[in-house]
């Protein structure tokens, strides 16, 4: 799926469809399905977020970047730590962040983060540490809305990776 929307992008094809949704309901969305996770692993999701955040956007591609980087820091983080997914507005954007309480990422890999096939831990098993698809994926969506991704880390202590989007009301895809 991720390979198809990355091979997608590249040929010039549309990735996301605008529709007016709410960032909040997004948000809420995610939080809800990867809440058994981290239960399961014993880790501490939580949610911060409005009512509602109204703004143009394509729902589903938002909820797929935010899979993508909820389940990363999920995998990321030990039994007994935590996970916060925040929505918010600010100026003419929403902004969603992640951030975890987990491992960390160390500063060589930073700059290489959202490249296709990049992982942090090569020995890591396919089955357990993924293709290096997931970030690059979210990056191809951020873009596509006209947004940015970042990530700020530090070892021992964690990560915050931010989904910018702009907020201008209805945009052409």
């Amino acid at each position: 799926e991720n390979l198809l929307a990355l091979a997608s992008a590249d040929a010039g094809q549309p990735l996301i469809h605008r529709a007016p949704c709410d960032a909040a309901a997004i948000a809420h969305t995610v939080h809800h399905r990867f809440l058994r996770m981290a239960e399961d692993k014993g880790v501490t999701f939580s949610i911060e977020s409005p009512v509602a955040l109204p703004f143009s956007a394509d729902a589903i591609a938002i909820e797929q970047a935010l899979g993508n980087l909820v389940g990363n820091a999920l995998r990321h983080t030990p039994n007994g730590e935590s996970v916060t997914l925040t929505a918010s507005a600010e100026d003419d954007a929403i902004l969603f962040k992640i951030t975890d309480t987990g491992e960390g990422i160390p500063p060589a890999h930073l700059p290489r983060l959202f490249e296709r096939f990049h992982r942090v831990d090569k020995s890591r098993s396919r089955a357990g540490g993924g293709a290096g698809l997931g970030l690059a994926i979210v990056k191809t969506l951020a873009e596509a809305h006209g947004g940015t991704i970042t990530a700020e880390s530090e070892l021992g202590k964690g990560s915050t990776f931010t989904l910018t989007l702009p907020n201008a009301g209805e945009m052409s895809s």
